[in-house]
């Protein structure tokens, strides 16, 4: 059987938004009773009890551990951490083929169990992408990892950024202690993530990102007049040009790709004001990345198709199209028309009444 108890949080979680914030106090001790008192401000009872061999996709907490035990002999620590959590045991997928930890129906990610519960503590998991996919419905995702620059981090609401040795011990010992309760009459709260500050005005009062599109930088929110989301993509249209894409692309980054894709989107359309533009563009013919993107915007925010016929060409205005240029988007082949593959789409966040 999995957890026999319902303990749901009190924080507001955020759709496909993590708060990343880092706790870096004096000590691991330190950071461990910060970290504590977070998660019981939050909501969370570790009073309660679970069978930790549970079945992952059916839990509410887990403890997940990767590479970074380094080897089996350490288990017990974590099997101690997950009776002390109320939590079952789940790894990375690596930690199961490669060390052995625990059998592959434990093993979180694309091609494994998602974990879909209330608390993940992912303990020296680096954050590849495929096991990321297995918890992005999770509420609440804790890191420890001794690398600071794992993606993991970036995909997390809580961190601890050390040797997960030395830490895993502390915060056993902290969750086994006589801990409060959390309050039963607390409001839901959402804590602020810290703000991207990096984006810069230019001399023209156009604003550009040099770091990720997908941190949602809240300070631009219905600022933006136009907005060009030139996204990363598998280059499929430009493959003329650039034979080594069709040698080292492989299928599941295309998923990969598709997902940052709709992550800086998610971000993106909020830059627009009402009445302003979004111009989404690729340089491949994948109609993952292409249509079914415009299909997912459309799905998902306030925006409109908005046709730009009258800004194409003579060239282009002169042939018959298969396109839907009319309808506001359109792609572009190689061989058919003056230029390589690309895909735009045009779109209007409609004014308020």
């Amino acid at each position: 059987m999995g957890a026999e108890f319902i303990n749901m949080p009190f924080r507001i979680r955020q759709k496909d938004k993590r708060l990343k914030i880092i706790i870096q106090e004096s000590s691991y001790e330190a950071s461990v009773d910060k970290l504590v008192e977070i998660l019981i401000a939050d909501g969370f009872d570790f009073s309660l009890e679970a069978d930790m061999m549970g079945p992952v996709e059916e839990a509410e907490r887990a403890v997940s551990v990767g590479m970074g035990i380094a080897v089996k002999s350490r288990m017990p620590m974590m099997e101690e951490l997950a009776k002390s959590a109320g939590a079952v045991l789940a790894c990375s997928r690596p930690a199961s083929e490669r060390l052995s930890l625990l059998p592959r129906d434990r093993f979180v990610g694309m091609s494994g169990v998602k974990f879909t519960g209330t608390l993940y503590i992912a303990c020296g998991i680096s954050g590849a992408a495929q096991h990321l996919r297995g918890i992005s419905k999770a509420h609440t995702v804790v890191a420890i990892n001794r690398k600071a620059n794992a993606p993991i981090f970036k995909n997390c609401d809580y961190g601890i950024v050390g040797d997960m040795n030395e830490i895993i011990p502390i915060l056993t010992a902290k969750l086994n202690s006589d801990l409060p309760k959390p309050d039963p009459n607390a409001k839901s709260v959402q804590p602020t993530p810290p703000l991207y500050t990096n984006t810069a005005a230019t001399a023209e009062g156009r604003f550009v990102c040099p770091g990720c599109g997908y941190e949602y930088n809240p300070e631009m929110e219905e600022e933006a007049d136009v907005v060009l989301a030139d996204l990363p993509c598998s280059g499929l249209g430009v493959m003329g040009r650039k034979s080594d894409i069709r040698y080292n692309l492989r299928q599941d980054q295309i998923g990969e790709l598709i997902t940052l894709q709709r992550r800086i989107l998610e971000n993106a359309w909020r830059y627009v004001k009402p009445g302003g533009q979004l111009i989404y563009s690729t340089c491949t013919l994948n109609p993952g990345e292409n249509e079914e993107n415009v299909r997912w915007i459309l799905e998902n925010t306030p925006l409109v198709l908005s046709s730009f016929e009258d800004k194409l060409p003579d060239s282009l205005k002169s042939r018959r199209r298969e396109d839907k240029e009319e309808a506001g988007y359109m792609t572009l082949l190689p061989g058919r028309d003056p230029c390589d593959g690309f895909f735009v789409a045009k779109f209007v966040r409609p004014k308020e009444a």
